[in-house]
């Protein structure tokens, strides 16, 4: 009773044949399988429902990815039982996992225990509350609108076209009447051209700490409430709550980590990940696939934007950008110098150490000294020493959040010391 043939949507099919994607590990057993639909299932049973099914002498837990009209063997096994008749694993989702796992060499069922998450039915029965539509009319400048061919790539966003780019931001820390103009406002505006044209956007991140601030800054510009959120620090009810949001399509902007590159935004219209060489896009779960790989498929199969951006090009966007695959955004270096601040490793050489004999055994070099100086007379400077050790820093009582100067984004200290007292 096994088919190696892919889903066909199941418009207009037949109800009485279910093609599931079992959740079985065995690699050979990489394909659908037909199953009959008892007369009892037949109003529960839709693409994408959670059911269960005996396979190989035991039950075995899967998704309906298809309806056909008929079946490839004369005599099918019935169904078990439908779990839950809300569809979670949605028919552009299907292409997207086969192709993942074939570009890893790994089994369908692998990619789609990344996919969707675990079940939680107090959730999926209570009712879900509305999520109001994203507002894309005030969107910041900056970010992608100052380097080359910034907005030749976000009009071509918002003309709904399947352009693809890497941008090398700026690596500053500004603020302007908008708020902090950081690789951050790029992908608001990258949002911003998706949303406007009617279109879903998905930002992939490498840590939860990226996600809230992703997901404050496109609050702020499109509107509280009307960004989704996906990582594990969640809990089970919240992530799955919002993965129904997605799924069902109420939310339209989605936020999360590597496990959010598969999640079923509708009408997809951008996908933006910043920081694709951080090893946390990586999964440590078999076939092991990167978000970068993930979001490059999806984006080739729904026919939609893709946009990277990082401080520094990998070896794989350099690879896809000397390719043509991916137009490169960005200031010319001569630019990029004059606008970032400067960067001077001292004593980095033996001529350095010639010249400087007293350098390797100093606290501070003479070169460092001179440049901390001259530094001083335009502005902070920063200094990175390789020894650990603690520095005295303001944070928040209640969330922990450190204290940073709006100008600079350092930490702050305090000024004076607090007795026990209250003095």
């Amino acid at each position: 009773m096994m088919t190696i043939q892919q889903p066909d949507g199941g418009a207009g099919t037949h109800p009485g044949i279910a093609r599931l994607a079992l959740d079985v590990y065995l690699p050979h057993l990489d394909r659908f399988f037909d199953y009959s639909i008892p007369d009892r299932l037949a109003q529960q049973v839709q693409l994408g429902c959670r059911v269960r099914a005996r396979f190989a002498g035991r039950m075995a837990n899967g998704f309906v990815v298809g309806l056909p009209a008929r079946a490839e063997v004369d005599k099918l096994s019935p169904l078990d039982r439908v779990i839950s008749p809300e569809p979670v694993l949605l028919a552009q989702q299907v292409p997207l996992l086969r192709a993942v796992a074939d570009h890893y060499a790994g089994t369908f069922a692998d990619v789609m225990r990344l996919a969707v998450p675990p079940r939680h039915a107090a959730t999926e029965a209570a009712e879900q509350n509305p999520w109001p539509a994203p507002d894309a009319r005030d969107v910041p400048g900056g970010g992608l609108t100052e380097v080359d061919d910034g907005r030749r790539f976000l009009d071509a966003v918002g003309q709904s076209r399947p352009v693809r780019a890497h941008w090398c931001a700026l690596p500053r820390w500004r603020s302007d009447e908008s708020g902090l103009d950081d690789w951050t406002r790029g992908f608001v505006q990258a949002v911003g051209a998706a949303v406007g044209a009617g279109h879903g956007a998905l930002v992939i991140v490498p840590d939860v700490d990226r996600v809230r601030r992703m997901r404050d800054v496109l609050r702020a510009v499109l509107g509280p409430g009307c960004v989704a959120e996906l990582h594990s620090e969640l809990g089970p009810a919240a992530r799955y709550r919002n993965y129904l949001a997605v799924s069902r399509g109420q939310a339209r902007v989605l936020v999360g980590t590597r496990g959010a590159s598969y999640a079923p935004v509708h009408d997809l219209g951008v996908i933006c990940l910043w920081d694709d060489g951080d090893d946390l896009l990586s999964e440590p779960r078999a076939p092991y696939p990167h978000a970068r790989d993930v979001a490059a498929l999806r984006a080739t199969q729904e026919s939609c934007a893709l946009l990277f951006g990082s401080y520094a090009r990998t070896a794989e966007m350099q690879a896809w950008v000397s390719t043509g695959w991916l137009v490169p955004l960005g200031l010319a270096p001569a630019r990029t110098r004059r606008l970032a601040p400067p960067v001077r490793a001292a004593v980095d050489s033996d001529i350095d150490l010639q010249r400087d004999p007293m350098a390797a055994a100093a606290r501070v070099p003479k070169e460092a000294f001179e440049t901390i100086r001259t530094g001083l007379l335009s502005g902070p400077v920063l200094v990175q020493v390789p020894r650990a050790g603690y520095l005295v820093a303001l944070s928040c009582q209640r969330c922990r959040t450190p204290v940073r100067c709006p100008t600079c984004g350092g930490r702050l200290g305090p000024t004076g010391w607090v007795r026990a007292n209250g003095d």
